[in-house]
């Protein structure tokens, strides 16, 4: 797997990130989970995301995950896919607290 990938900070409180990752694994010895998983890895994803402190203690992460057409996500953000869900785009929201 490669990551390339780009960050942004204000010096302060906000953070701006660009990420381009390639997911491209080896087959499993087991033919059984070869079959299970077969077509549910994207090959390649990108992802936005947005980073601002909103305390001493705490921060609000988005992020926003796109993969090619032929793939979806599921899961999470750069997660396993499937065809199924028929998407291309992933959003995330997480706040974090520290204590």
């Amino acid at each position: 797997m490669y990551t390339v990938g780009y960050t942004w900070s204000d010096g302060g409180d906000q953070e701006w990130r660009v990420d381009l990752s390639t997911r491209t694994q080896p087959s499993p010895s087991s033919r059984l989970l070869d079959r299970a998983i077969a077509g549910d890895l994207a090959d390649s994803a990108m992802v936005f995301g947005y980073s601002r402190r909103t305390g001493d203690r705490s921060r609000l992460n988005l992020n926003a995950a796109y993969a090619p057409a032929e793939y979806a996500f599921g899961g999470s953000v750069l997660g396993v896919t499937t065809e199924e869900l028929d998407q291309q785009f992933e959003v995330e929201a997480m706040w974090t607290l520290s204590f």
